[in-house]
């Protein structure tokens, strides 16, 4: 498999790119997240975000200088998530992520971004703000 290009939303508003391939994008992607990598998938965008599986684990400071358990604030991350999934509301994200595209080989090996993802990704700039929750409460209603 040829070099395939990824894309890196960080916690700080940077965005950087790169390339792996499929026998260095595990450890590579864990480096760029800090931790063990969770799967996010952007069936809108055609994209799979990978961000750190234990994000919430982590204790930092949000925006208003109150301690939350987490890694820092992603607003570009939490933007495109919210992007891909209205209107259904979405947790923040937290932390550095990478995005490859959803489509794999036939072995299961991901694929890097097309080059219109890439565009698209690189000129992203909507923001979104830190809500500070990060408790997570799902609720089924029977329908009666």
């Amino acid at each position: 498999m040829l070099p395939q290009t990824y894309v890196t939303f960080k916690a700080d508003g940077t965005k950087e790119t790169g390339t792996f391939d499929s026998n260095s994008w595990l450890k590579l992607f864990q480096g760029i997240v800090g931790g063990y990598i969770e799967p996010v998938y952007l069936e809108k965008f055609g994209l799979v975000m990978w961000g750190n599986e234990e994000a919430r684990l982590l204790n930092h400071t949000n925006s208003e200088g109150v301690i939350v358990e987490g890694l820092p604030f992603n607003a570009h991350a939490t933007a495109i998530v919210r992007d891909n999934h209205f209107p259904i509301p979405t947790i923040d994200m937290l932390g550095n992520v990478a995005f490859t595209s959803i489509k794999t080989t036939k072995s299961g090996n991901t694929y890097g971004v097309s080059d219109e993802q890439l565009q698209m990704l690189m000129a992203y700039e909507t923001k979104a703000n830190d809500s500070g929750s990060r408790e997570i409460y799902w609720s089924v209603s029977s329908g009666d």
